[in-house]
């Protein structure tokens, strides 16, 4: 819990100035430089960004006021920087630069310290494994390292936000057309009609963008984890040994698509590395820090004071001064539930902040409730085996509101064919799931490959249906993205489905529930049914899915619990 206020005795003035940063090929970076008055020198903070460096102005003045130097830079091809803007690829050594430029600077002492959220956080990553002498301290928020696996093809399912990125991108883009810009504006607004367009149509989107053009077909042309995903900035999660030993602070949200990334990472630099390391994670989505998550009011209690958070960690890690802010234990995570629910004024599901020297917390362990017939989900496995079985139409996918996306918490409320739903009865003792979420599922399929989908759900008391956790796999990759294996009818398959991280008090008299279906729309790209890439045909087909449950083939849900 991140609640106090550093005093200061007096606030630095400081002036802003714009610089040109060269790199090693003779490409300069713009930036804005924050710098504090008078002729001392001063740590440094670091952050590069795709999105324009003038939206860390707010930062750049906190930090310059609190006597550090602030560079905010627009990485390569964005904005006013020059060279040619290829999303994560240049990030290593660009960021090696920025920061041994920072550190020669008059009104710089040497220490450099890096921050920023989502690809900000990435590029943190990628520079770290350059190594530069002078990277000193780094705070790293909501980011992956490995893009391909955490977000392009989560799953070995084509993942819609990249095209939907890619397209934010190009509205960014200042040489945009008054045309292109309407274009990009209008399907941005409402991008579902977009996303259902066959690949190669949506790919003429792109006719007059060359540069987003090029990143779509990269996309579509490798749904292989290969050689296109494995370079360095893109796949970073191979180059963690590479990564130089100073101090971080890891921020994660349970509602966000790289919270498995985050975790990951932080455990096996925390096991392997000398130096402080720290991870912190809340209910938010992507967009973190907030004390409400769609429906869900939290309270202020969840609220993170990031500014005042980040210059205690530099205070402490760039000039060695005691925390203030930051609580002692390695990781601060806040677990949901125990709170009142619906009522007239909101959804309140509570929570408080917990904290454990690593992640998951010491003591976890696996808990597992099984699928049975009429909906059932039990702590027991049917001793013989059934199916339900369901059609799942590409032309027609589910669409559940909420998860992970901004949208976040919203009452999980359908009634589909597709969908299948078991649930526990209510429960006598509550359930600390703190930890991996996995779902093993035993499958047939009428084809030569479909999806399956997993959310996990805690339904209140009253009835209000709260996500918690999801996940989805393609069935043609169920043994690695490198080489996909095509489905036999009517054989039966295990898929393990990864749900990612999470925490949450399932209270006695709540009910956990699992739904299962084919589909995500529009998290993901639906399967066709065929075996056959979108890209190269547009042909779909109708599945017939079924689940199995008990004896042999006995699904289930898999949490990581801690006991009470």
């Amino acid at each position: 819990m991140l609640i106090a206020f550093i005093p200061v005795a007096s606030l630095a003035a400081f002036t802003v100035e714009r610089v040109d940063i060269p790199m090693r090929d003779g490409v300069r970076l713009a930036a804005d430089l924050y710098l504090p008055d008078g002729h001392h020198r001063h740590p440094v903070i670091v952050t590069r960004s795709p999105y324009n460096r003038k939206g860390e102005r707010k930062r750049g003045e906190f930090f310059a006021a609190h006597g550090y130097a602030f560079v905010a830079q627009d990485v390569r091809g964005r904005y006013d920087s020059g060279g040619a803007f290829e999303p994560f690829v240049n990030e290593g050594p660009d960021g090696y630069d920025t920061i041994e430029w920072a550190a020669r600077q008059r009104w710089s002492n040497g220490k450099v310290g890096t921050t920023g959220a989502s690809y900000l956080g990435m590029d943190q990553f990628s520079a770290a494994i350059e190594r530069p002498p002078h990277l000193a301290s780094m705070w790293i928020a909501v980011a992956a390292t490995n893009f391909y696996r955490d977000s392009a093809y989560a799953g070995g399912t084509p993942s819609y936000h990249w095209p939907i990125w890619i397209l934010d991108s190009a509205s960014r883009d200042p040489h945009l057309s008054a045309s292109q810009r309407a274009l990009v504006t209008s399907i941005l607004a409402k991008p579902d009609a977009w996303l259902t367009l066959p690949p190669a149509q949506r790919m003429a989107t792109f006719d007059q963008l060359p540069g987003q053009r090029n990143l779509y077909r990269g996309f579509h042309d490798h749904p292989l984890f290969d050689e296109f995903w494995q370079r360095p900035g893109l796949d970073n999660e191979r180059l963690l040994d590479k990564i130089k030993d100073v101090p971080i602070y890891f921020v994660g949200a349970w509602y966000d698509d790289f919270i498995g990334s985050m975790t990951r990472t932080f455990e096996r630099l925390r096991t392997s590395q000398k130096t402080e390391k720290r991870l912190q994670v809340g209910p938010w989505p992507h967009g973190y820090g907030k004390p409400a998550c769609g429906d869900a009011q939290f309270g202020p209690v969840a609220a993170l004071d990031e500014h005042n958070a980040q210059l205690d960690w530099f205070n402490h890690t760039l000039r060695h001064k005691r925390l203030r802010v930051i609580e002692s234990p390695p990781v601060r995570y806040f677990r949901m539930g125990g709170g009142a629910g619906r009522q007239p004024s909101g959804f309140f599901p509570g929570g408080s902040w917990l904290a454990s020297g690593s992640w998951p917390p010491g003591g976890a362990a696996v808990r597992r409730l099984y699928l049975g017939p009429k909906s059932t989900l039990a702590s027991r496995a049917p001793l013989s085996s059934s199916a339900e079985a369901y059609s799942y139409d590409p032309a027609n996918p589910f669409k559940p509101a909420g998860g992970r996306t901004a949208a976040c918490i919203v009452d999980q409320k359908y009634s589909r064919d597709d969908v299948l739903t078991y649930q526990t009865e209510p429960l006598k003792e509550a359930i600390d799931a703190t930890g991996a979420v996995r779902v093993h599922l035993f499958i047939t399929t009428d084809g030569p490959d479909t999806d399956f989908t997993a959310r996990l759900i805690d339904v209140y008391p009253g009835g209000y249906a709260m996500p918690v956790a999801d996940g989805r796999i393609r069935a043609s990759y169920r043994n690695g993205s490198r080489k996909p294996e095509a489905t036999r009818p009517g054989e039966i398959y295990e898929l393990v489905v990864d749900l990612g991280q999470t925490s949450n008090l399932f209270a006695p008299g709540h009910r956990v529930r699992l739904d299962i279906s084919s589909s995500i729309f529009p998290r993901a790209e639906p399967n066709p049914n065929t075996g056959e890439r979108p890209w190269n045909s547009g042909r779909i087909r109708v599945a017939r899915n079924a689940v199995w449950r008990g004896g042999n083939w006995a699904s289930n849900l898999e949490l990581t619990v801690i006991p009470r």
